[in-house]
């Protein structure tokens, strides 16, 4: 039903994990020192998106690790901060009593902005991902084993991995600091910026 659009969804997906340089490819000697049971799998999920009328706009893809796969002994503490209903009414009615304004930012690809830097996770790219990631990029030197299957190490966040939200949340965290947001004392998830 979807063929060209899953394909072209396909290959955005693709694009924004190179641009946003999420993986590094094994080379063949890269992948003899790597243990079989340290590799998780990767799936390609489609979702349907609809304006609000109910109109369908496009289909969109996600790569996603299968962090179901990872050691659970080594992600121990890994769970993020979620907000509360509680803190985004607050944040709603005390704006609605200043007379404020309100904004909402989707960040795209927000998990594949946080880096991996103390774990190794190696995925193994699915054939149909490594087939259209070979097509769009002919020129890289990519060792595809005899099941058109790829290796690669991470290099970003990946959804689907146990620590993604904890290091989008980090990163989120950090990066709001830094232009001299404060974090909420009560609410973790809140973060204010004074100015005037």
């Amino acid at each position: 039903m979807y063929n060209n659009d899953a394909k072209s969804s396909m290959r955005k997906e693709i694009q924004q994990l190179v641009e946003k340089d999420v993986w590094k490819v094994l080379t063949l000697k890269e992948r003899k020192k790597i243990f079989y049971k340290e590799i998780i799998r990767s799936s390609m999920f489609y979702k349907e998106k609809f304006d609000s009328v109910g109109n369908f706009i496009k289909l969109k893809c996600r790569l996603v690790a299968g962090g179901n796969e990872q050691d659970p002994t080594v992600y121990t503490n890994n769970s993020s901060p979620t907000v509360s209903m509680e803190a985004v009414n607050m944040v709603l009615a005390i704006a609605a009593s200043k007379d404020q304004y309100i904004y909402a930012v989707d960040v795209e690809g927000a998990y594949l902005e946080a880096s991996i830097e103390e774990d190794n996770v190696y995925m193994m790219l699915q054939k149909e991902v490594v087939s259209e990631y070979v097509n769009m990029y002919p020129n890289e030197k990519i060792h595809v084993d005899d099941k058109g299957k790829l290796l690669v190490k991470l290099k970003k966040a990946l959804y689907g991995c146990k620590q993604s939200s904890k290091l989008w949340y980090n990163k989120l965290k950090s990066t709001l600091e830094q232009i001299e947001f404060v974090q909420n004392k009560m609410e973790q998830c809140v973060f204010n910026l004074k100015q005037n």
